[in-house]
This record gives C-alpha cells, structure tokens and sequence, in this order.
C-alpha cells in the first residue's frame, strides 16, 4: 500500500444515504486534480436511520449500512491510497442518539441502573424531583395524566416483546413489571396471545390507572419536554435531548466505542482522526493519551503515526494546551484572524457607531459583552438549570466538609455556579483535581472576579466555591475527593455549552453591527486595529508549536460561507 502524503489540504465530505462511500469513490479523482492530499469525511458508524449529518450514531460497533458496506468502505480507501492521498475520519466519542434503535440506551431503558450499559452513559441515577433512580424522558407533549387521559400513550407488542408506545416513540417494558401487564387476563398468562393480553389490559374503566401504575414501574420517568431544563438527570449534547452523554473515561466504553476506528487503523484504512466536541468530554487530555496511545499501538506495524485533530474553538488569546498529544485544531483560530484583516477597522467602527443609533442604545450599554453576559444566563436559566442543579448538588458536601458554615442555601449556591458559567472568558478549563495549572488558575480567578463585579451574589460562597475548584485539601477523605473531582468535572462540561448556546447561538444574533464579525470563535466587538499583526503572530506561533494544525476560512459549523462574508466585509470600505 502506497503511503499517503503529508497532510497538506483536506476536503470534507458529508456523507448520507444520498452521497454515500461509493459516490465519495467517485470524487477522489476531482479530490487529486484539485490538489487535496486528504479527504475528510463525516462520521460513518451506524446512525440513525435517514440521518443528513451522522453525529447521531446508535451503534459503534457498526459501519452505518447507509453509507456502504465493508467492501465500498475499502474500496474508498483503496481509490484515495492508490493516488497517494489519505482518509481523515471524524469520530463522535461525547454522545449516542437516544433512540430505540440504540441497542445500549434501550438496554438502559429496559433494566436502568442494573443494566450492563448503564455505565456507558452520564446519568445521575440519585438526581432527586422524586425520580427515585429512573431515567427521566422529556418526550410528551403535556402532563403524564394527560396524555393518560386523551389515550396517546399504550402498550404495545412489537419483535416479540411489550413495549409503551408514544406516537413515534416507543419504550421497552421492564420485565419484572409483566405481571402488572398479564394481570387482567387472569389464568396463564404467558401462553395468552399477546394482542389479547393488550385488548385486555386497555380495555374497562380502570384501563388508565393500571397503565398509570404499569409507567411508574418502569425504570425510566415519561415527562413532559418543558420539564427538562431543570429535571432532565443524563448529559446531553448541549441541550438536545435526544443525544445522551458517553462516559468515555470508563476505560471499558472507550474500547467498546472505539474497537471498530481501531480496526480500520490497524487495516491501513484510515489516516488521521478529527475528535468531534472535545470539550465536552470528562478529562479531554486523558482521553487524548488513551486515543494516541489506541492509534499508535495499531498501527505500528505499519510504521504510521495517524494525528488527531481536535474541534477546539480558541478564545482570543487562549492557547491549545502544550501536554495534548494532537496536531492541532481544526483551525477556527486562523478563520477569524484571516477575517480580521479583511476589515476596515475605522469603517467598521462606524458601521457599530451608526448599528447602535438605529437601536437606541446608548454609549453606556449595552455592548457584546453584556448581551454575551445575559444570552449565556438565559440560556443557563431556561437550558441548563438542570445541569447547574447536579453541579450544585455534587459540591454540597465537599464545601460542608470544608466548612460546615459555608453554605445558606442550595439556592444560593445554584445562583453562584451559574454566575460563575455565565463569566466564564472561554469555552472550558481542563482541571483535573489535583494543582491547578496556572492556565486554569487564571480562568478560574478571571470568572470569579467579573462574578463578582456583576455584584448579585454571595461573595463569600463565591470565593468557597472557586477554592474547592483550585485548591485540594489534604484533609478530604476519599469519597469527598472523588465528589470534588466529580464536581469540577460537571463544572467544566456545563461552560462549554453555555458559550456554545449563549454567545454562538443567540448572542451572535441578538447584536451583529456587522455579520462578517459574528463567527464561531470570534466577537463583533474584536479590536481589529492590529489585526495584520496578530494574523503574523498566530501563523509564527502555529508553526513553532503546532506545524500540522489545519487552517480553515470555513467549516459545516460556520455561521456563513467564506465568500458571503468577503461580501459583508466589503461593506466597512463603504460604511
């Protein structure tokens, strides 16, 4: 097998069933001629069925049968060897699709906490709002007794098993809860006709109080969706509910989850991988030395050394950290560096200048900064109250231990965590429980001080609060130490998604004087005066720390196309 070139330029490809591996095949010609060393495709283990993106997957053992099979696989990465070109494979390790086509997450669903996979996804089976160790499921569209009552909710025989059905929704039936089902039928229930046992149980005037009973049974909790923002117990991606959180720091999920990439690399199939939402993993550099560590053992053989991308979004002035064993980012850095100086900075001050007379706003405020501020609260607020409630939850009895005075109120400490997300300057720190590095200590000290100066709330527990997060006490115990750890990593998975969600995704459209500004990584108000400068100065500090990091002027993650924005920053010429 020829060796692939050194990557020099990738061309993504977002594969479906209507461009799947066959019809990448027929690409990699145009791919050579266009001078791309790398084709760089989306996720192709099995995911929902129809799925447009892939990041859904419901099975990683699995090569999505939407795409190909075994052999078009290898014959894509055949067709791309043979031209001295290589494949670089986006993997999705943070999260699964909640689905009932997710064999694990059903199996979840089916025997909760007893479930061999219970350990595969991030749920706090001791969250409280009386689900009693129930996985809840923000699914309905009212109140469990209402849609009770309007007959949405049944039972079902489906693939030899009884199942609760939702519209296109549906649940497995805990076993041990059948007899509650068999019940009406009365005799030997087992050798009934299970559509019988169905009529029969649906059937009479108290048909809703035993499928009321027969749902409490179950180890999962039907809700309704409003409730999820402050009740939901798993991690999802972001807010999406229907995407549950993977413990990739249980070493059995990750061999689990990665057995089959590891395959392809040790074949010769694949020849780099870009790691999907690295932040939103428990310890990202722990996971990274366990990947780097997986690759190399599989393709030493073949004297290769596959890099590992990372979809790390730089804020400002941060720095991908020295100790990750990676090539680089994915290059959101130099996309808004390059923007930057396609800029009039004088004109695109006047372009502000002129936005914020048309809105009212006064030259005291609002600016970014505040809307950042507020977009990020809200959506804590009306999103993520959940998360922040388990954060808060975990850090009780480490701040007891420490100090039995220290907390007034559960509320008051869920009203500082928040506070403390919501001024965050980036989207993560990368504590891991022991001495804080001194990047992280400066983040931590960063957000605790602009907490502070918002002034609504309590400083004290504030300062406790960021002390359990910097500093280890020799005197914690053991279950108090593991508590800790768990607390900073909650703490650290929930400020991703609040810049995700607050800045990019509602900020970035509530104030945008000029859209060109508002991107993934970036801010409208960025100082642009020494933009050439820092554009130089980002390229010499790639190439001295990280030569192999790719650049990009756009992703499928970008708010626009490189070329409508060209267009708008053509507009600060003309203001």
């Amino acid at each position: 097998m020829t060796r692939p070139a050194p990557f020099t330029g990738t061309y993504r490809l977002q594969l479906h069933a209507g461009f799947t591996l066959a019809d990448a095949r027929e690409l990699v010609p145009y791919l050579e001629a266009l001078g791309v060393s790398h084709a760089y495709t989306s996720p192709v283990l099995a995911a929902r069925p129809g799925s447009q993106h892939c990041y859904d997957v419901i099975d990683p053992s699995r090569l999505n049968p939407e795409l190909g099979d075994r052999e078009t696989l290898c014959s894509f990465a055949d067709a791309l060897h043979g031209r001295t070109m290589g494949w670089l494979l986006d993997i999705v390790p943070n999260h699964m699709a909640v689905s009932p086509l997710n064999r694990y997450w059903d199996d979840v669903l089916l025997l909760g906490s007893n479930s061999p996979y219970a350990r595969w996804f991030d749920i706090a089976w001791n969250a409280p709002q009386n689900l009693h160790g129930r996985v809840m499921l923000p699914v309905l569209g009212d109140e469990l007794d209402a849609v009770i009552e309007r007959n949405e909710l049944r039972v079902a025989y489906e693939d030899g098993r009884f199942r609760l059905r939702y519209f296109d929704h549906s649940f497995p039936v805990d076993p041990s809860t059948l007899p509650e089902l068999f019940e009406p039928v009365g005799g030997d229930a087992h050798a009934q006709d299970p559509a019988r046992i169905v009529e029969q149980f649906s059937s009479g005037d108290a048909a809703r109080a035993r499928l009321r009973t027969l749902v409490d049974a179950q180890p999962y909790a039907l809700s309704f969706w409003r409730r999820a923002a402050t009740h939901i117990n798993y991690r999802r991606f972001f807010e999406i509910n229907d995407l549950v959180a993977v413990r990739q720091e249980d070493s059995e999920v990750f061999d689990a989850t990665h057995a089959l990439i590891l395959e392809w690399v040790e074949h010769g199939l694949l020849d780099g991988v870009r790691v999907d939402h690295v932040d939103g993993l428990f310890d990202p550099a722990a996971y990274l030395r366990r990947l780097r560590e997986s690759l190399d053992v599989r393709a030493a053989a073949r004297g290769a050394h596959p890099p590992i991308y990372v979809e790390k979004i730089l804020e400002h002035d941060e720095r991908l950290r020295d100790d990750w064993p990676v090539a680089g980012t994915t290059g959101y850095e130099v996309l808004n560096d390059l923007e930057a100086v396609l800029i009039d900075s004088h004109g695109s001050k006047l372009i502000e200048d002129t936005y914020r007379e048309l809105l009212g706003l006064g030259e005291r405020g609002p600016y970014f900064r505040d809307v950042a501020r507020y977009a990020k609260q809200y959506m804590l607020r009306h999103s993520f109250d959940a998360d922040i409630r388990r954060v808060a939850r975990t850090m009780v009895p480490v701040l007891r231990r420490r100090d039995p005075h220290a907390l007034a109120s559960q509320r008051a400490l869920r009203s500082v965590m928040m506070q403390l997300t919501a001024a965050f300057p980036v989207y993560r720190s990368y504590l891991t429980g022991g001495a804080a590095a001194p990047e992280d200590r400066a983040l931590i000290e960063r957000a605790e001080a602009a907490a502070r100066k918002v002034g609504i709330v309590d400083a004290a527990l504030l300062a406790r609060v960021t002390d359990v997060l910097l500093r280890e006490d020799p005197s914690d115990a053991g279950d108090i130490k593991e508590l800790r750890r768990k607390a900073i990593a909650l703490f650290q998975q929930i400020t991703s998604p609040a810049m995700a969600k607050g800045i990019e995704d509602t900020a970035l459209y509530m104030y945008a004087p000029l859209a060109s500004l508002n991107e993934v990584g970036g801010t409208p108000d960025r100082d642009l005066s020494h933009a050439l400068r820092r554009l130089h100065q980002g390229a010499a500090e790639r190439r001295a720390r990280w030569p192999k990091s790719l650049v990009c002027t756009f992703t499928h993650d970008t708010k626009r196309s490189a070329d409508l924005r060209a267009r708008l920053d053509v507009l600060s010429e003309i203001p």
